[in-house]
């Protein structure tokens, strides 16, 4: 239990038990104290399915009241607060959350799980924005175009804000798709305070705050809320990559090594860590250790085209010239029948020298509004570090960096 709490960064501990025989429960719940073991409180209960919210209602209340937690009748109200009556719309709920929290491919997975709640239980919110979330991710690695997917998502958190303005995650996915989509950091910003303010303790909302705040160049309070996200989620891979990010932003390597590290410990086979340490290893000229870890985000991610995109610009920097080639003509084919984003031939003609083919790329991604655009214009990507005092490419990302700031 001590072990537990010094990885989770909290005082106590809520363990317990279920079983089930049929349609009833027993549940056993104690809250323990993680320095010593010893046991706060702890309580019995014998129920039938159907009762298993009000029994979560009961725990909760039953804590806070152990622990003399005072609570105005708001936040009480919101402790307490049921999305639904529907188990199975719940359940589905969950499960998508599940897929969401993969990436990748389980994005695809999330939105029929969202969906499927929607069906059984039309007024829960939370599927509403889990669904705008997922198509923001969607766009994001390349799954969609932006303009398809980005209107959907927004449509999505807009429904869910008007079952229920006060769901921070439909606020966070409104802030997601005003940052990277709409390029207004303004309204990004007040999105994720208010989210944040609905629920402090929403880890995805602090952990992209962050970028718009490195975005600003405010280094210190983007530093305050990504560990605010680690704090609050000690155990998530995506906080930690996005601290990683953050620090490429900033040139600082060796840390976003440190702590891409940390990520893998916590899932050896998350494609994003290993793509983001090729990036870093890149910067410090470490070739053979960036190609390696390039070629195993490539293959995670079941050669998904970002990914296979940037090893292909690294082959080409680097004077590999046949292996950059063999990537540009698989991404070619594969565009003939999915759908590949303009800015990934940008990279690959990037890394070949061929300026005037990455800049004719580069407007078109401009126009598709690719949502990872964003990126390499607040020099979170490196992609383009090697030609980044050419005048053209400088005068193409100022263009977007002006609109962005602006």
């Amino acid at each position: 239990m001590r072990e537990i709490g010094e990885k989770l960064n909290v005082d106590t501990v809520l363990e317990g038990s279920i079983r089930k025989a049929g349609d009833r429960l027993r549940i056993t719940a104690q809250l323990v104290s993680a320095a010593d073991g010893y046991h706060l409180w702890s309580e019995k209960y014998d129920r039938t399915l159907e009762d298993i919210f009000a029994i979560q209602d009961e725990i909760s209340l039953a804590i806070v009241d152990r622990l003399k937690i005072e609570l105005l009748g708001e936040e009480a109200s919101r402790l307490t607060k049921r999305g639904t009556e529907d188990l199975e719309a719940y359940d589905l709920y969950v499960r998508g959350r599940f897929f969401w929290e993969k990436r990748g491919e389980g994005l695809k997975k999330a939105v029929e799980y969202f969906r499927e709640a929607i069906e059984k239980d039309p007024k829960y919110v939370a599927p509403y924005a889990g669904i705008a979330d997922t198509y923001t991710l969607l766009a994001f690695y390349g799954f969609l175009p932006s303009h398809d997917a980005m209107p959907k998502a927004r449509e999505y958190a807009q429904k869910a804000l008007e079952i229920d303005d006060t769901i921070a995650e439909a606020h966070t996915a409104l802030a997601y798709i005003h940052q990277f989509y709409d390029w207004d950091l303004v309204k990004a910003e007040q999105e994720f305070k208010r989210a944040i303010e609905l629920n402090p303790a929403y880890t995805p909302a602090h952990y992209w705050y962050s970028s718009t705040l490195i975005a600003t160049g405010r280094l210190d309070d983007s530093v305050r809320e990504i560990e605010r996200a680690i704090t609050l989620d000690p155990l998530s891979v995506h906080a930690h990559a996005q601290y990683a990010w953050n620090l490429i932003g900033v040139r600082k390597f060796q840390q976003s090594i440190e702590r891409l590290n940390r990520a893998l410990e916590l899932n050896p086979d998350y494609m994003l860590a290993h793509w983001l340490l090729g990036a870093n290893y890149y910067m410090l000229s470490g070739y053979e250790d960036a190609l390696t870890e390039l070629q195993k985000a490539v293959t995670l991610s079941g050669r998904n085209p970002w990914m296979l995109s940037t090893l292909g610009s690294v082959y080409g920097s680097l004077g590999k010239t046949s292996e950059a080639r063999e990537v540009l003509a698989e991404l070619i084919d594969r565009s003939k029948r999915e759908y590949v984003q303009a800015l990934y031939f940008a990279y690959l003609h990037i890394g070949l020298g061929e300026l005037d083919e990455a800049l004719a790329w580069l407007e078109k991604s401009y126009e598709a509004r690719d949502l990872y655009l964003i990126v390499p214009t607040m020099a979170w990507d490196v992609s383009f570090e090697d030609h980044k005092n050419d005048p053209r490419i400088r005068a193409f990302f100022e263009k977007v960096r002006r609109e962005v700031i602006t």
